[in-house]
């Protein structure tokens, strides 16, 4: 049975707009439960209703494919096409997408490829790979049209396909990136992909991917990169500390218990190099929208082995030394022992079990594993803190709910003021974040300035900064922490890839985010209005200086 989930999420719809009417909500909701004839019948009927709804002329063609019912499909695919499905690209590239699987199914192979290369020439073609697997598609594999159409070499050999997979590369940059040469210049950033290209033969497959990584750094956003390999032979270790960046240097956050000695110490080298070039070093290959992205995600990429093989700082990527400074001022060094991956490095929480440097955990940190919550805030009459750690929906509650459930809570005491805290968010969907900011535009405590304190730092990214931009825009915020790690206008939006023969991972960003007052926009970041960070003392203290400072200003 196809699983819907082959053109909701691989090779995108347009399921991310505003609501859509009841009955098509309906159907949207068996869609995705798979329960194809209600669907079918529920959008029969909408369609029947107003043939014109290009959107459900479109899930009306999705749900008979589903039912196998290839030839009824067809003309309603065919007619969301002419209506232009919901407008956005990523709706006519799904609409040629599921035409080009139901004519494969019908036969028609040839029909298939021109909606295939219509879909790849006009909206992007980062799924090759994934359509040259997926069973779906299985009667255009054998075509040689399909592999000319994806540009694709079937050579053997490691260089040549190494080769072919920077060219993929280089053709999606160039093709789909919005703004792919703002801040390095399309002929620099060929060059150096030309470069590794020659040095294909001498390289190893760690050196190609580390330069593959620097390569999409280059293009200078937070949504454009090459991830580091997680599964298969070539899969990287993770070190078993969490690296943070306070205000007075970088720190072990947490760690097994077995290495709690060193949580809370200060990161001061490894194998020979200064922490701070390994940092430089870090940053050179993560995705960034700023300096203070680069303070988050070099703290990811500071966690595998690899990159200190990488940066010559251990010549065995299975364990790595580091120099410290312990809590207690003294210096020494530790050999840490790297791993398989079986934790997310990019996680907001401490992995269960771990220790920590403080005996109970700030709010911020109390709350990291949970999406959105709030509460009274301590010592603060009249305050409420609320949590909000990703700008989508959680399983079992929509982030448009949850600013119902926040908005109910204040009609109970008007008088109130809130603490947003959004430090932790490092985004999801910008049509969500719209839902939340219109609820809490109807909380009229917060029309008056100093009502609304918001903190953020350098995880505050992507669909986090249109929520930002909406409150700066229509509300008079009061923003504490660090600056934002997004800025207010930039390349967004990701769509994930992976590279055809190599396998490895990444995004790359397909169009512009305007967070702000317009794209004339060019603030690097969401400034804070009390710049306040944590320090390592904060951090073996538990003390949360941020939130402290919300509390002063409302006193």
């Amino acid at each position: 049975m196809l699983q819907l989930w082959i053109t909701l999420a691989l090779f995108g719809s347009p399921l991310a707009q505003d609501e859509p009417p009841p009955r098509t909500a309906d159907a949207v909701a068996a869609l995705r439960a798979e329960r194809w004839g209600e669907a079918r019948d529920t959008l029969e009927a909408v369609v029947g209703a107003n043939p014109h709804d290009g959107l459900a002329r479109y899930y009306l063609g999705i749900a008979r494919e589903a039912l196998d019912l290839h030839a009824e499909a067809l003309p309603e695919l065919r007619a969301a096409l002419a209506l232009g499905v919901d407008g956005s690209r990523r709706g006519l590239r799904g609409a040629h997408l599921a035409l080009a699987r139901t004519l494969a199914a019908t036969g028609d192979v040839d029909g298939a490829l021109t909606h295939v290369e219509e879909a790849w020439s006009s909206w992007g073609f980062d799924d090759i790979p994934g359509l040259l697997t997926d069973e779906a598609y299985a009667p255009l594999h054998a075509a040689p049209r399909l592999r000319a159409l994806a540009r694709l070499d079937d050579t053997a050999d490691r260089s040549e396909r190494w080769r072919a997979d920077l060219r993929y590369f280089q053709r999606l940059v160039s093709e789909a990136h919005p703004d792919p040469f703002r801040t390095t210049s399309a002929e620099t950033w060929n060059a150096r992909v030309e470069a590794l290209a020659a040095a294909a033969d001498e390289a190893s497959d760690l050196e190609i991917t580390g330069e593959l990584m620097r390569l999409a750094a280059l293009i200078g956003d937070g949504h454009t990169a090459v991830y580091p390999p997680t599964e298969g032979a070539g899969a990287w270790h993770l070190l078993p500390f969490v690296p943070v960046c306070l205000s007075d240097g970088w720190f072990v956050a947490a760690a097994p218990a077995e290495l709690a000695d060193i949580v809370g110490a200060q990161l001061v080298g490894a194998g020979g190099s200064s922490w701070d070039a390994l940092v430089r070093f870090a940053t050179e290959r993560v995705a960034a929208d700023n300096d203070f992205t680069h303070r988050w995600l070099a703290g990811v990429a500071l966690q595998f082995a690899e990159l200190y093989a990488l940066a010559g700082a251990t010549e065995d990527a299975t364990r790595v030394s580091f120099d410290l400074v312990l809590p207690n001022g003294r210096r020494t060094t530790r050999t840490l022992e790297a791993g398989p991956i079986l934790r997310d490095p990019n996680a907001r929480a401490v992995p269960e079990g771990w220790a920590t440097a403080y005996a109970e955990a700030p709010l911020w940190l109390e709350g990291a594993g949970r999406p959105f919550h709030h509460r009274i805030l301590d010592g603060v009459p009249g305050a409420v803190y609320a949590q909000i750690n990703q700008t989508a929906d959680a399983r079992n509650q929509t982030l448009a709910g949850y600013g119902r459930e926040l908005r109910e809570f204040f009609e109970q005491d008007p008088s109130r003021a809130l603490v947003l805290d959004l430090r932790l968010n490092n985004g999801g969907n910008a049509y969500e974040a719209r839902r939340l900011v219109n609820e809490l535009l109807r909380i009229p405590a917060l029309e008056e300035p100093g009502r609304l304190l918001v903190l953020i730092g350098p995880r505050t990214f992507s669909a986090t900064g249109y929520l930002l931009g909406m409150l700066e825009q229509h509300l008079a915020p009061v923003r504490l922490g660090w600056p934002s790690g997004c800025r207010p206008v930039g390349p967004s939006s990701e769509r994930t890839f992976r590279l055809p023969h190599s396998r490895l991972s990444g995004s790359v960003s397909w169009e512009l985010r305007v967070d702000g007052y317009g794209t004339d926009d060019r603030r690097p970041f969401f400034v804070p209005d009390w710049v306040v960070w944590p320090s390592g003392a904060d951090l073996r203290a538990g003390r949360d200086p941020v939130l402290e400072a919300a509390r002063a200003c409302l006193r």
